[in-house]
């Protein structure tokens, strides 16, 4: 998803965040940050749900492409990043990226926005 709202701004940063939950492992998620630092825009909700949701991943993703007229071949900028807080063993390495490790989330919206 974060790709394809990249490539839906021409290649803007979008940032990736997993969140953790002092909830059960599966209130964890995922947030979407805009390259102005807002949460992902509103008009994209839904179809982030449909992917989501979509028994075929291939099938809902070229929906998306053609549903809003994305460029396949543009370039897409992600920033991710994850919680401090360790809830789930399989967050290790999720993030590491090179040397960039992103931990907050105003950390992730500050990158975003730059």
């Amino acid at each position: 998803m974060a790709v394809l709202r990249s490539k839906s701004l021409s290649g803007k940063v979008i940032g990736l965040m997993i969140t953790a939950s002092h909830n059960p492992e599966e209130d964890n998620g995922v947030k979407l940050v805009d390259p102005l630092g807002e949460m992902l825009e509103a008009s994209w909700e839904e179809t982030a749900t449909d992917l989501v949701n979509s028994t075929d991943l291939r099938s809902a993703t070229e929906k998306i492409v053609s549903q809003k007229n994305i460029d396949w071949n543009t370039l897409a900028t992600v920033f991710i990043g994850r919680d401090t807080r360790w809830v789930f063993p399989c967050m290790g390495d999720l993030t590491k990226i090179g040397d960039l490790l992103v931990y907050c989330t105003r950390e992730c919206v500050f990158l975003v926005t730059r």
